[in-house]
């Protein structure tokens, strides 16, 4: 274990951002997800095609996603009043 100390001590800065960088996921995996229901608790569900739960406080739409095999069309565009010639 001593070596271990000693070895990381002779890092240069670049080695050892790169370590911290290949580490830090191993430990932020140790955190606990929380599960659908607990983040969605106080939001209004919209059951669809796909289900999706709007947070009225930050304007966010969570897009509830159990089919992840299946292929589908997504289309995305801007709501405004641009119209091209």
């Amino acid at each position: 274990m001593l070596y271990v100390i000693t070895s990381i001590r002779k890092l240069t800065a670049m080695q050892k951002i790169i370590l911290f960088l290949l580490l830090a996921p191993l430990l932020a995996s140790t955190q606990k997800l929380s599960t659908i229901d607990e983040k969605t608790k106080d939001l209004k569900k919209f059951e669809g095609f796909f289900n999706f739960y709007w947070d009225e406080s930050t304007g966010k739409i969570w897009l509830e996603v159990d089919t992840l095999d299946t292929e589908i069309l997504f289309y995305s565009f801007f709501t405004s009043r641009i119209r091209l010639k």
